[in-house]
């Protein structure tokens, strides 16, 4: 099973595949500008021939209904817009939308449990769990996102007058990127897995360190008590900083 784990939640997300769908977007983008670009077109010539309100929006949705409807639409819009940018965060949702369904089997079985005081992740992992089954694509769930950077929180929240809110789609492949990573870096770790263990419970007791304390910081050529460490490091970034004025 603990196989399967690192390969389904780590695997999954750090591969290449978000960033080679982006480069072949440099082949299909230009079609799908274009036809973008039409469907737009003919809004405009509705609205120039169509005075009122109500009969304009109505035409207009049956167009866009005609065209593929307006979830597909939109997509498209977010995979040009993705090109344009730079950014591949938009199209990591198909990718993680083929493996979901055993991402969340997975973590129903496993208890994953953090390595440090930090509970963050654990905790959006548990809001994600928790809206698997929602269609709506905004949560106003209090979420701390402190456990990604500022580039993945400005992709999962929406920014608007009210109160802001989040995307789901964006915070459930956020959670799941950002757990493969504490998963091989040791922050988050499966109870009683042989591999995404707790390291702590591998670490050696400081009773069966301290002997060897001395040939260690030998071999090193530091010293051996704290604060003579403190000071050798204080000396050092002196020294290098009158080296460099």
């Amino acid at each position: 099973m603990f196989g399967i784990t690192r390969f389904t939640i780590s695997d999954t997300f750090h591969n290449r595949s978000h960033r080679e769908q982006l480069e072949a977007l440099h082949d299909q983008q230009r079609e799908t500008e274009e036809a973008l670009i039409g469907i737009f077109g003919q809004v405009l010539q509705t609205a120039q021939v169509q005075e009122a309100d109500d009969a304009f929006g109505r035409q207009v949705r049956q167009l866009l209904a005609e065209q593929g409807g307006v979830e597909a639409l939109a997509a498209q819009c977010n995979t040009v817009s993705a090109w344009h940018s730079g950014n591949d965060l938009p199209l990591l949702w198909p990718i993680h939308a083929r493996h979901r369904s055993l991402l969340f089997r997975l973590i129903d079985l496993l208890d994953i449990q953090p390595a440090t005081q930090d509970r963050s992740l654990l905790d959006a992992m548990a809001v994600v769990s928790r809206h698997r089954h929602t269609r709506r694509d905004d949560l106003s769930d209090k979420v701390d996102l402190g456990f990604a950077s500022h580039r993945w929180q400005n992709f999962v929240t929406k920014r608007r007058s009210e109160p802001d809110v989040l995307d789901r789609r964006a915070l459930e492949v956020c959670v799941f990127v950002y757990l493969a990573d504490a998963l091989q870096s040791g922050d988050c770790y499966v109870l009683g897995a042989e591999e995404f263990a707790d390291y702590r419970a591998q670490l050696l007791p400081w009773s069966e360190c301290e002997p060897r304390l001395a040939a260690y910081c030998a071999a090193l050529g530091i010293p051996e008590s704290g604060v003579d460490f403190a000071d050798a490091l204080v000396t050092r970034r002196l020294r290098t900083a009158a080296a460099a004025d």
